[in-house]
């Protein structure tokens, strides 16, 4: 699927090239660019699609928003391949369903786990690509702009909580910022050991 993708934009930014429209050294930017876009408005109208079938279309889009908001600085875990991320995202946001149904009944579990995360992408800060050849100053302003998301998430998360005919959208808005912590928790495991991974292979080759 990414391979097909990936073919089709290549072939029309060529042809945008081709025809004046952008440079040729701008074709494999705007090749990738147009890949994350269609890849990622795939995967919004498959979620929105299997949401709107169980009856709970308005609350996944309460959770992404944020849940998108925080994680597009913050970063975190990414499957390798478009399908391996199209699943895990259907899987990773309807299982806010089941989440916002036991915070539900335990309201003093649902604070400690916002705490809990929102510490954790505060101090974490971002984990980006790691491939990506951003200067200091872009990453820590990147850092900056995921705490600030997360902050402002949380207080919203806090203000509908209080109010009693929106404590339900709390919930959800409060779903989205533990599992953009769950999944910088793996990240960061996963760098961790690439990184172990590679003192190992030097140490062996030397």
């Amino acid at each position: 699927m990414d391979d097909v993708i990936a073919k089709h934009t290549n072939r029309l930014c060529k042809q945008l090239a081709a025809e004046g429209m952008i440079e040729n050294d701008e074709i494999p930017i705007c090749s990738y660019n147009l890949q994350v876009f269609v890849e990622k408005t795939i995967a919004f109208a498959m979620i929105y699609t299997v949401a709107a079938l169980l009856g709970y279309l308005l609350e996944v889009v309460v959770f992404t928003l944020p849940f998108a908001s925080i994680r597009k600085y913050s970063g975190g875990y990414h499957c390798k391949t478009f399908i391996g991320c199209l699943i895990v995202s259907v899987i990773t946001i309807m299982l806010s369903v089941p989440m916002v149904a036991v915070f539900d009944g335990n309201n003093m579990l649902y604070f400690i786990l916002l705490a809990v995360s929102s510490t954790i992408i505060l101090f974490i800060g971002s984990m980006g690509d790691p491939e990506s050849d951003y200067s200091i100053d872009i990453q820590n302003r990147i850092k900056r702009f995921g705490r600030l998301m997360c902050l402002l998430s949380v207080a919203i998360a806090l203000l509908f909580f209080f109010i009693d005919s929106t404590q339900h959208i709390s919930l959800y808005i409060g779903s989205s910022v533990i599992q953009v912590a769950f999944y910088l928790i793996i990240a960061k495991i996963k760098h961790k050991e690439g990184f172990q991974h590679e003192e190992i292979v030097e140490q062996s080759g030397s």
